[in-house]
């Protein structure tokens, strides 16, 4: 069997397997990261995967789980997504860096309007694209656990985003948010408008983080007029983005008026 590693110690995946099986406590996470040293060389395959995400359907031992750098077949998304349908304990998922691609991403959002547990997926740096955010978004009008959802570095464009911040207007259960690094900077100003509106109506947002996100100083006025009235955003983050002096004093207004704001990264 292959190597991995996990935080309760085993060393291969038959290990892995047999502890999984053998508990019913809850509290363990497994890290099995595809660039840990000690899978230089012998990384996970798709059986690997295939066999851990089959006793994972049916554990109650897990509950958080780090995929993140290796590569993750839409077969192995399609087992994943099994498992989100069946599994009740896992929380997070940190799927960062792992080659998913559409039809990936496809099968995972059909386990999660299933799933009624995980609170945090991260898919930072896969090809999803456009395509993947809009089933994201979809099952955002579905779940209703999810409080933690990263698609930063997505290849995200203006018309996936425009349906994902539409989604978030009547959303309650997430907190945070990461659509950083898009792809492209077209009609990157109505996306703002979009957002801004979703920030007037939605009060249960707490984190935002927009960077790399090609905002010019008519998306920073526009995201500072509407967060005047928002209550529960603390930190927004709008770094490396092309904001000037306007933009700059626009939020240094908005900080006078909004007491709950409490980082803002520019």
């Amino acid at each position: 069997s292959s190597g991995i590693n996990a935080e309760y110690g085993c060393s291969n995946l038959d290990q892995l397997i047999d502890i999984v099986e053998g508990h019913s406590s809850t509290g363990t996470s497994l890290n099995l990261q595809g660039n840990l040293k000690l899978f230089e060389g012998n990384r996970l395959l798709e059986n690997d995967f295939n066999a851990l995400f089959m006793e994972l359907q049916t554990d109650t031992f897990v509950t958080s789980i780090d995929l993140s750098y290796n590569s993750l077949s839409d077969l192995v998304c399609i087992n994943l997504g099994k498992v989100l349908v069946k599994n009740k304990t896992i929380t997070k998922l940190n799927l960062s860096m792992c080659d998913i691609t559409v039809d990936g991403c496809y099968a995972i959002s059909k386990g999660l309007e299933y799933n009624s547990h995980l609170e945090e997926i991260v898919l930072h740096g896969n090809p999803i694209g456009p395509e993947g955010c809009i089933c994201l978004a979809s099952v955002l009008q579905i779940n209703q656990s999810l409080k933690h959802l990263d698609i930063a570095s997505t290849d995200q464009t203006s018309n996936s985003l425009i349906a994902l911040f539409t989604v978030m207007l009547s959303n309650n259960s997430i907190t945070y948010l990461d659509v950083s690094r898009i792809l492209s900077y077209n009609n990157v100003e109505q996306v703002c408008s979009h957002v801004g509106q979703m920030l007037q109506i939605n009060q249960t947002l707490k984190t935002l983080k927009l960077s790399k996100f090609g905002m010019t100083d008519s998306g920073a006025v526009t995201l500072a007029w509407s967060l005047k009235g928002n209550y529960s955003l603390k930190h927004l983050d709008v770094s490396t983005n092309r904001i000037s002096m306007d933009g700059a004093h626009a939020f240094s207004e908005l900080l006078i008026k909004n007491h709950t704001l409490e980082e803002l990264l520019l």
